[in-house]
This record gives structure tokens, C-alpha cells and sequence, in this order.
């Protein structure tokens, strides 16, 4: 089990749950901040706290662009979990004053140190990353080296670290052997075996003794250490407590000689000191690093980096850690105002505090349970929240007072973010919606961001003609009669008061009765909010409906383009390798006709043919076949042939006017006239001219010796086709296929001259050649 697995109350599940579960903890001194507590973030901080090495906050103080870098990079390859350490502010303390440090002192720098080397070594071949350069800063002298060699796992000076030690060790080893095997005579003695409570022995004082009954003293002799809470005796036997009083000696010979060493080490470390604070800095943000990615790790959260640049909030699939079965928030907050207004119990205080802790999360890059990718969260240099009642009896203050006492202390902020909760709670409703609107609007003016949550719908609706305010209403579904917890942009919700009390148990003569006094006209205000609002879901359905078939479509025609690509690719490919073998052929044709030699002819030309018909082997037969005799002539794409042999499945070799032998198909040869006995006779050769030369050739993508070749072929081609100039496209790049084909062009003897074509003809990049 890893380190991290101890020290957390619930190691990584094999399914992590959804939130993380709520508990206690006692083994941390820090306390949670009065806005972890309005929040609803104590717990959650809390159990992060349990993923770190030390104690302390969760304040980063290196820069958060750096630090999310460092996170990436370590989390693609994997950090080793520190071992738990203690706080490291006595220590600085006792060597800033000259004082002497205990083992167990030293042991916390060596744990530190070590940590340090085990990442260094972890990271040696990384030499890329920006965690490693940070690493690499940090070197250890060879003191600090020796160190770390002086000590074992368990913080104990090793064996061959100082020679006095080992031998006092070695004596007190012996003489605890001594001193069990006296025990162990007596827990098998018959004698006393009627006193014996039980055969094992017990350690009191730092002596190993027996637990007896009483009436012993006639059989052993001792002294006793002790009484159990159940009226036994622990008694160190006489015969054991010379070994004891040696033991004792040992052990206080063993501490003076460790006090020397520490007092040694001290005055070492007392020179070093300047760059123990920075070892100790440079720990704390290593393991507050391993901590965020562990603790993310164990209940699968994610990090979302603050933007600097960016004002408006995105939030996608946000879960408040608080909850136990989370709807997922998903909301865009824009402008610089939300306002949110809506029936009692819908939500409104959950997404005022849901979009608060994201901002605070992120701020201090604590993963949370949200959608990173498709979130976007602001840097607020600071976060506020007025959410509780601040009404206090003992301090004459009341709940309005203390929200204008809250409200002044933020007055003259900038570049904040603040969350207010009920902003109408504690006073005349007309008042308090002109004195919020103009503390409201001097906020907003400072480039502060603000949400609040109020049943006020005049101050919803003067707030609302300032453009830089988003509205936001809670659903209710009025055939279930329960809230939907759910949203709605753009509208001012209504309260629902009487449906909520009625849910909650207030009899429904009361309600009737409250609605009466209400007033009508009332009622027709709250009526008009309802049309609206069901208007505004009823568009906003369409919208989405809408929405859907656009991206379908949007699906189809990506869909249809990359289809269109891959066609296109898959046809310039095929047509390249058809170039080439088409090239390959020629090629062997005219070295081979330039060489007389006709048996090697006849082999080169079957050789090129099969270049040609692997590309033809899908190429549609159709089902009316001729069939042809022996020294029958024939015509092969317009070529005069005479038929030397009948082959198997319709196939026939034949001979053409050069004296080529080929294969072909029944379907590819047509009848010119009735078979002849006279033998054929082939002509004089001649290489006829290419029947599909072209003007231009393509070379790049080519390596420098198949592009001249190609250029060779098809300089030759078109000296053929009777054409006097011709394009090369070489391309631009590096330069060194242009280099060749130049040199290529300055030594062919046909090339009467070359230049650069015009731009539109791809300038540099294409050469224009006379031949």
C-alpha cells in the first residue's frame, strides 16, 4: 500500500465514487477559511489536506501558469508519493539559534533530501521538460550526500556509521539475550507455573518482568514494578536485575554518544542553513504537487487552469462536493452580473455557491468534478461570499446592519468576484431594491463580477436595464408541484411561495385565504412571469431542436467532404502509380530495342507487360469472347498482331509487328480478316511515338534519383510528341530536389534553355524548358 493510500481515510476505490465522502478529521491543525465554511468546502478541503506529506494550506505561491505545466508533466509520467514528514519551523528555529537538533530532527531533513534524489533519479532522462530544469536547481553538496548515507529507513544511525555506537549496540543486543533467556526459564518453570498469569513477557520501564498472581513471593524473588488494573504483579526477577542495570548503563552510554553526533551534525547544518529553508520551500511545493495529483487520481476529478485573459464563466457537467446525488451544472456566465430569481428551494444558493467553489477550486488548482475540456473559469484575484445571516445578538447587530457592514469592507475592491445570497434578507423590500441597485452598479463600474440570488422583482427588473446583467430563473414543474432544479437564461422567476408552503404542509384553506389578500392584480403580474416563462422553455426547446438538425447536417456534409478526400487521395495515388509503372515499362521497352539483342527483347517485353496487367487484373471482361485460330490475325489497341498460341480461360500469345510477344485476353483482340496460312513476318523496328505525352510533370514527393528518372522518361516523351516546351514543377522546400534537376537540365543535350515560370504558373517552384 502507497503512502498516500495510508495516510487517506478511503483509498483509491476500484470504481472512485462520484463525490468524494464527507468525514472528520483530527490530524490536521490548519483550520478551514470563513469562505470554505460558506462554501460548503470544509469537508472537501479537508480530505485534500489528507493527501499531503506535511500539514499546512493549500495556497500555492509559485506562479499557477508554471505550476499547472508541472502537473501535466508529472502526471504523463508518474511522481513517487514523499513519505509523511513533520513540520520543518522548529527546526529552522533551533539552527537560526545555535541549538542542537534530536535524531529524529535530523531524520526529517534526511527524508527531504532523500525525496529530492529518488525524483531526481526518477526524471534524469527527462532533460525536456520544465520539471526537470527545476529539479536539476536543486544540487546537494557532499555533505548533505553523507548525510543521507548515515541513516536507515527507520531514522536509526546505520551499522558502520560510528564504531562506538556499534560496539554499544553489539553489548546491549547481548545482554537483552541474556535477559529473555532468563525470562523464558521462568514462564516454563513448574514451580511457577501457579503464578504464572500467562508465559509471555511484559516490558515495564523499560524492563522485560513476569505478570503473577499473588502468593509468588515464596518461590521467586524480585522486585516489583508495577500493579495491573486486574490486582497483578510485574516482577523483574532478582537474577535479571543485574542485566537490567547493564542494559540501563548501555542505554544511557548509547544516548551520549548519539547527543555527540547530533551536536556534531548541528553545527554542520547550522552552515547550510540558508539552503535548508529553500529544501524545505522546495519540498512543500513538490508534495502539495503530488498531492493534487493523487487526490484527483483517487476520485477521478479533473483540473481546470484559471483563465487570465478571459471573463466569462463556462461551466459543464460542475458537481458541488457537498452533494450526494449531484445534478451536473451546466451554465454560461457572460456578462459581468448574474441575477437569479426563481421559486423557494429551486437551487438558487446551490449555483450561487456551485459557481463560487469552481472559482475558488481552480484558483488553487484543486481538482473538481467538471468537464475541463468544454469549462472555462476566470482568475479573480479575490472571491467573497455573503451568504449566512450575519445577525449577532451579543455584538447589537442586526441581519441588515451586518450585510451593510459586509458591503462597505468591499466597496472600494477591483477585479473581484463576489456571491450573494437572499441580497434582500433584513429589510423594506422598495428600499433595499434602490440601495442594492446602486451599490450594485458602483461594483460593477470597479470590473468586479456578481451573483446573486434574490426574490425581488424590482430589483430584478431595474437591474435588468443595465446590459451588462444576465438573468437566471429555478423551474418549477407545476403538474409534479416540486421545483425542477433546473434554469432558465433570460426571464425573472417567479417565487412560488403559496405552492411551496402548501408542499411543505401549510393547509390549503390558508393558502387560499393568503392568496386573497395577496390581490389580483398581483396574481395577474405572477401570471404574465409564468406565460413568459413557459414561452421562453418553449422556444428554447425549438432552439435545441434546431440546434440538433443543424449539427446533423453539419455531421453529413463533414462526413460527405471527408469521403470526398479520401476518394481524391486514393485516385492521386493510383494514378502516380500508374505513371510510374507506365514508366518503369517504357523504359525497359527502350533499352531493350536500343540493344538489338531479341531473345533478351522477348523477355524484357513480357516483363514489361506484366508491369502493365497487374493494373488491369479488375478490368470488367465482357461475356461475348471471340475466339481466334492459329497465325490468325488480329488488332491489339490499334496495333496489327498475329496469334501464335491458344492459352487456357480464354487467353492467347501473340506477336506483334515489332516481334513482341504478349499475353492477352480473347475480349482485348478484334477480327481483321480470316486466319492465314502464310507465316507472319515481322518489319523493320521502329519505336512509335507516345500517345498520351503530357506538358507537364510533377515531381514533388519524389526522392532526388526516381525524380530523374521520371524527368528523363518524360523529357524523352515529349522530344517524341514533337513538343518544343514543357513545365517541371520541382516545388519550393529545402531547395535540394530544384538543385538537382537543374544540374539535370544544364547537361541534357536537348535542352535548348530553362527558367522560372511566371507566379501564376507557381513561380520559383516551376521551370519552364525549350527543347
Amino acid at each position: 500500500m502507497s503512502d498516500a493510500s495510508k495516510r487517506s481515510l478511503n483509498p483509491t476505490p476500484m470504481n472512485p465514487p462520484m463525490n468524494p465522502p464527507m468525514i472528520n478529521h483530527n490530524n490536521n491543525n490548519t483550520l478551514p477559511t470563513p469562505l470554505e465554511e460558506s462554501l460548503d468546502l470544509k469537508e472537501f478541503i479537508a480530505l485534500f489536506k489528507t493527501f499531503f506529506a506535511k500539514e499546512g494550506g493549500i495556497t500555492l505561491e509559485n506562479d499557477l501558469k508554471q505550476t499547472f505545466t508541472y502537473l501535466n508533466e508529472v502526471d504523463a509520467i508518474g511522481l513517487p508519493t514523499p513519505k509523511s514528514v513533520k513540520e520543518s519551523d522548529l527546526i529552522v528555529i533551533k539552527l537560526t539559534k545555535l541549538g542542537t537538533l534530536h535524531l529524529d530532527e535530523i531524520f526529517e531533513i534526511v527524508k527531504r533530501l532523500r525525496y529530492i534524489v529518488i525524483l531526481q533519479n526518477a526524471f534524469k532522462t527527462f532533460t525536456h521538460l520544465k520539471f526537470h530544469e527545476r529539479l536539476n536547481a536543486i544540487i546537494l553538496s557532499p555533505f548533505f550526500n553523507d548525510l543521507i548515507a548515515l541513516f536507515d529507513d527507520e531514522g536509526k544511525i546505520k551499522q558502520g556509521a560510528n564504531a562506538t555506537l556499534d560496539a554499544l549496540n553489539e553489548s546491549l543486543n547481548r545482554l537483552k539475550k541474556e535477559s529473555a533467556k532468563i525470562i523464558h526459564h521462568y514462564t516454563h518453570s513448574k514451580e511457577l507455573a501457579p503464578y504464572l498469569v500467562d508465559t509471555q513477557s511484559h516490558l515495564k520501564h523499560g524492563y522485560e518482568c513476569l505478570l503473577l498472581k499473588s502468593g509468588f513471593s515464596s518461590t521467586i524473588k524480585g522486585v516489583v514494578l508495577e500493579r495491573s488494573a486486574n490486582g497483578y504483579f510485574y516482577l523483574l526477577p532478582e537474577s535479571a536485575q543485574k542485566i537490567a542495570q547493564k542494559i540501563a548503563q548501555i542505554n544511557n552510554e548509547i544516548d551520549c554518544c548519539i547527543v555527540e553526533m547530533c551536536q556534531t551534525l548541528s553545527r554542520s547544518l547550522q552552515k547550510h542553513l540558508l539552503f535548508l529553508k529553500f529544501l524545505f520551500k522546495e519540498f512543500d511545493f513538490l508534495d502539495s504537487l503530488q498531492a493534487r495529483l493523487n487526490f484527483a487520481k483517487a476520485y477521478n476529478l479533473e483540473f481546470v487552469m484559471p483563465s487570465f485573459s478571459q471573463k466569462k464563466m463556462i461551466l459543464e457537467n460542475f458537481s458541488h462536493p457537498i452533494l450526494k446525488e449531484p445534478k451536473p451544472l451546466n451554465l454560461k456566465f457572460e456578462k459581468s452580473m448574474l441575477a437569479v430569481t426563481g421559486v423557494n428551494a429551486g437551487g438558487k444558493t446551490m449555483l450561487l455557491k456551485s459557481l463560487l467553489s469552481a472559482a475558488f477550486l481552480s484558483k488553487h488548482l484543486i481538482a473538481m468534478k467538471i468537464n475541463a475540456h468544454h469549462s472555462i473559469i476566470p482568475y479573480f484575484k479575490e472571491i467573497h461570499a455573503i451568504i449566512n445571516d450575519p445577525q449577532n445578538s451579543a455584538n447589537n447587530i442586526s441581519t441588515f446592519a451586518g450585510r451593510m457592514k459586509q458591503f462597505s469592507a468591499l466597496l472600494s475592491k477591483e477585479n473581484m468576484l463576489l456571491g450573494v445570497d437572499e441580497i434582500e434578507l433584513g429589510t423594506d423590500a422598495d428600499e433595499a431594491s434602490s440601495l442594492y441597485k446602486t451599490l450594485l452598479e458602483k461594483l460593477l463600474k470597479q470590473n468586479n463580477q456578481i451573483i446573486i440570488t434574490t426574490h425581488h422583482k424590482r430589483l430584478s427588473v431595474l437591474m435588468a436595464e443595465n446590459k451588462e446583467v444576465e438573468l437566471l430563473a429555478a423551474l418549477y414543474d407545476e403538474e409534479k408541484e416540486r421545483p425542477t432544479y433546473t434554469f432558465l437564461k433570460g426571464v425573472i422567476g417567479k417565487s412560488y411561495a403559496f405552492e411551496t408552503a402548501l408542499r411543505y404542509g401549510v393547509p390549503h384553506f390558508l393558502i387560499e385565504k393568503a392568496k386573497a389578500f395577496y390581490g389580483e392584480d398581483k396574481e395577474k403580474l405572477n401570471v404574465l412571469i409564468e406565460n413568459s416563462s413557459a414561452l421562453e422553455r418553449e422556444l428554447k426547446q425549438k432552439n435545441e431542436s434546431l440546434e440538433n438538425a443543424l449539427k446533423e447536417q453539419e455531421d453529413l456534409k463533414n462526413a460527405w467532404l471527408l469521403e470526398m478526400e479520401k476518394q481524391k487521395e486514393i485516385f492521386h495515388n493510383k494514378k502516380l502509380e500508374l505513371e510510374k509503372s507506365y514508366q518503369q515499362a517504357l523504359n525497359i521497352l527502350k533499352s531493350e530495342v536500343a540493344s538489338k539483342d531479341t531473345s533478351s527483347m522477348h523477355k524484357e517485353i513480357h516483363k514489361a507487360s506484366e508491369i502493365l496487367n497487374k493494373h488491369k487484373t479488375d478490368q470488367e471482361i465482357p461475356q461475348t469472347i471471340t475466339s481466334f485460330q492459329i497465325n490468325e490475325k488480329a488488332r491489339y489497341k490499334n496495333e496489327s498482331v498475329m496469334v501464335i498460341q491458344i492459352l487456357d480461360k480464354g487467353y492467347y500469345l501473340i506477336e506483334t509487328e515489332l516481334g513482341m510477344r504478349l499475353k492477352a485476353h480473347g475480349s482485348w483482340l478484334k477480327q481483321i480478316q480470316k486466319p492465314s496460312k502464310n507465316k507472319f513476318k515481322p518489319p523493320k523496328t521502329t519505336i512509335p511515338k507516345p500517345k498520351e505525352a503530357s506538358l507537364r510533370l510533377d515531381l514533388r514527393g519524389q526522392r532526388s534519383e526516381e525524380a530523374l528518372d521520371l524527368l528523363d522518361a518524360f523529357l524523352n516523351d515529349a522530344l517524341l510528341g514533337g513538343f518544343e516546351e514543357v513545365l517541371i514543377c520541382h516545388g519550393k522546400g529545402s531547395g535540394i530536389l530544384e538543385k538537382f534537376v537543374k544540374e539535370f537540365l544544364k547537361n541534357h543535350p536537348k535542352v535548348v534553355s530553362f527558367s522560372d515560370a511566371p507566379i501564376n504558373l507557381g513561380g520559383s517552384g516551376v521551370k519552364i524548358v525549350k527543347l
